[in-house]
Parts: structure tokens; sequence; C-alpha cells
């Protein structure tokens, strides 16, 4: 059975909560041929954050999916294991010696094309994360929890502007590791 819609905001009039469902979202969730018990899942993505510039201006680049629960919000079986597999697909940082030992699966070695830079441009993907609040904000809520880490409302901001690192909760190290092909050969 095709779950029934849950995502909601309060009007700001009144304070009620109101359903939030676009019309694509409500064709699919009731589509006969699209059913859960079918075997078939589809989640929205809350959010996709990308650092466009950082101190090597546009060549370097972070991003990430974050997928937002409030009111105490839980993911269910099925979309924990979809993010799961979304997760393990959306990484890049399998070269890092201190990251041995997680699996990534699809990788973007020589960058992705950049349409605002021109070129290809160095891109670190941080793939899925998980914000669980109490409120329906963070600022309602007394608690914010980053994947299984509690965080104040000031450390989810420097997550999303990825000052600090969304896998290890420590400052973001902006350091390249790797000298480019044509450095490395003129040493």
């Amino acid at each position: 059975m095709t779950a029934p819609f849950r995502r909601t905001a309060k009007c700001p009039n009144c304070r009620y909560d109101i359903p939030l469902e676009d019309e694509i979202g409500q064709w699919v969730r009731t589509h006969q041929q699209l059913k859960s018990g079918d075997g078939f899942t589809f989640m929205d993505r809350d959010m996709i954050c990308h650092r466009f510039k950082t101190t090597h201006g546009r060549e370097f680049q972070c991003l990430m999916f974050v997928e937002w629960k409030s009111r105490g919000g839980q993911l269910n079986d099925v979309q924990r294991d979809t993010m799961h597999i979304t997760n393990q697909m959306f990484r890049t940082d399998s070269t890092t010696p201190t990251k041995r030992g997680k699996s990534h699966l699809h990788q973007v070695p020589n960058g992705a094309w950049s349409v605002m830079a021109n070129k290809k441009v160095a891109v670190k993907a941080f793939g899925y994360h998980l914000v669980r609040m109490n409120g329906s904000t963070p600022d309602d809520s007394t608690q914010i929890m980053w994947d299984k880490q509690e965080v104040s409302k000031e450390q989810l901001i420097q997550l999303l502007r990825f000052d600090i690192n969304p896998d290890t909760l420590r400052p973001m190290d902006w350091r390249i590791h790797h000298r480019k092909e044509k450095e490395s050969q003129l040493l």
C-alpha cells in the first residue's frame, strides 16, 4: 500500500499544519502501477548543497544531498536503504588515505564539466546526509541530529556551508592533496 502523504508546513496566518505536495508527487504516490508494495519507492531529494566557490575559486567544488526530517520524523526501512545506496554511489573521496575502508562505488576522477566555469572542475561529493529535528525548523528545535550526531544550529549552518566536513564534523581541510598531472611531470 502507498503511504499517505505526511509532509506539512505551518500556515503563517492560522498556524495550522497544511499539506505540502505538488501535482507530480501526488500523481506518483497515488498511481496504481507505482505502489510501494510492488517494490517501488520514490523519494524526493530535499536539498542538494553545492559550494561552487572555495579558497581555490571555482576550481574545486563540494556537493552533498541532505534529507530533512522534521517533528521527530524517521526514515522507513526502504527510504534508509535507498539513501544508503545513493550515498555509496555519490561519493568521490576514496583516494584520501584517511578514508580507507569506506566503500565508494562511483567516482569522477577527472572532474566534472561546469557550465558556469566552461571547463572541468574538481568536485568532492560527500554523499547523502540525514538531518532530524524535533521541531519544524532548526529555529524551533531543541534537538538537531546530523546523521547520528547531535549538532547545534550554528554547526548545522557550518555543515551546510561546508565550513565543517560533513563526514568528520571537523573544520574543512581545503588543501589539495594530489598534484595535478602537469605539475607532477615537471618534478
